[in-house]
């Protein structure tokens, strides 16, 4: 019970997470200016963060668990729960975007047309700087929570507004770039009900946010360690054990 109530959080945190940051890049879109998305994702975060903070941690994306369990705060057991509730519940998060423009009677050309707030890099970007710009973000997102939720340095109260601003400021500068997935559930979602209206290019792209992310979190985990955020004496630290 207590690992499916964990495991529900993710996938209801991913799910919030998704479906109010695409939905807001889906219905007001960064024609005038990426400050509305940006704050959508940011404020997202942190509500989920607020709501689900002390049952599963609101990793809500398979690249900060990943960091969590190289750096032993979670089993990896555990981690494929995680990213399996993630993956599900970012579904459920463009499902519910989906679920929206059928209540506008949105045709379906229009659907494809419009989209389901997928990821996507373009000329003069290629795969490798895409790569690299998501390695990046996901690196500066990853290190953050990391330190800021560390039992040696960390303050749960203050963690939530550090991570949230941390990933508006992220999201400002990579959105009209790459689209600042830093989160591969996120990004795989979308894409798959993009491919289901025909467009798979953001599918065909998928691997770029894939591996920018995680490796990025890989490097992120090094550095946290260095730095000194796990105590000398590691222990899984979930908030509910396995």
């Amino acid at each position: 019970m207590q690992n499916l109530r964990v495991y529900l959080a993710e996938f209801f945190g991913t799910m919030m997470f998704v479906a109010l940051g695409t939905g807001t890049l889906v219905f007001v879109g960064l024609q005038a200016s990426p400050l509305p998305v940006a704050f959508a994702f940011g404020f997202a975060a942190l509500a989920v963060m607020y709501t689900f903070g002390r049952v599963s941690g609101a990793n809500i994306n398979p690249a900060v668990s990943l960091a969590m369990a190289l750096n032993k705060r979670m089993s990896w057991t555990r981690f494929l729960g995680y990213f399996a509730s993630q993956i599900l519940g970012a579904l459920a998060g463009s499902a519910v975007v989906w679920g929206l423009m059928m209540a506008f009677q949105a045709k379906k050309t229009a659907i494809a047309q419009i989209g389901f707030g997928q990821t996507i890099y373009q000329s003069p970007i290629n795969g490798l700087s895409a790569t690299l710009i998501e390695l990046f973000l996901t690196f500066v997102l990853v290190l953050v929570v990391l330190m800021v939720t560390s039992k040696q340095f960390g303050d749960q109260r203050m963690a939530p507004l550090a991570i949230s601003a941390t990933v508006i400021a992220l999201m400002l500068i990579g959105l009209q770039i790459t689209g600042a997935s830093m989160n591969p559930a996120r990004s795989l979602a979308p894409a798959l009900f993009a491919a289901f209206y025909g467009n798979v290019g953001p599918l065909t792209q998928f691997g770029v946010y894939l591996i920018g992310p995680m490796v990025g979190a890989v490097l992120a985990a090094l550095v946290a360690k260095f730095m000194g955020s796990e105590p000398v004496e590691e222990v899984e630290i979930d908030v509910v054990e396995d």
